[in-house]
């Protein structure tokens, strides 16, 4: 059924093209309206009678916008994998599993809780680290 309105779709857009290319010009169109050739006292040319050729524009350029919109909801309700991605995924299903828990290493739980561990420092080591080196008291 899709194919059908894709041909109905590229048939009109060919008789579209044709009967664009098919009609006269205007006479100047926008260079007139800028000053170009004061013939004309509209601003996009004057108002010629309705031609056949003008109809047929109208209405072949009106079924190209709705076969266009019934074409993308007719692609919208399309079932079934559209690609080989989506067909490939289908047949071979992944199983979805928790991820395995991490291990924690040991003194992990200050960064968890957001306080110092509950173990006090040797006496005489507050406010010094690793690297300063500790001085004898007198």
């Amino acid at each position: 059924m899709i194919s059908f309105f894709m041909v109905l779709h590229i048939l009109i857009a060919f008789l579209l093209i044709l009967v664009i290319l098919v009609q006269a010009g205007k006479g100047g169109g926008l260079a007139s309206a800028f000053g170009g050739s004061g013939t004309s006292d509209a601003v996009f040319g004057g108002r010629q009678a309705a031609t056949f050729l003008n109809k047929a524009t109208s209405v072949l350029g009106a079924a190209f916008l709705l076969s266009a919109f019934g074409l993308a909801l007719l692609s919208s309700y399309q079932t079934g994998p559209r690609s080989a991605v989506q067909e490939q995924l289908q047949s071979n299903p992944v199983p979805i599993s928790a991820p395995a828990p991490v291990a924690q290493p040991a003194g992990s739980d200050i960064f968890q809780s957001g306080q110092e561990s509950s173990t006090p420092a040797p006496a005489g080591t507050q406010g010094q680290t690793e690297s300063q080196p500790q001085t004898p008291q007198k």
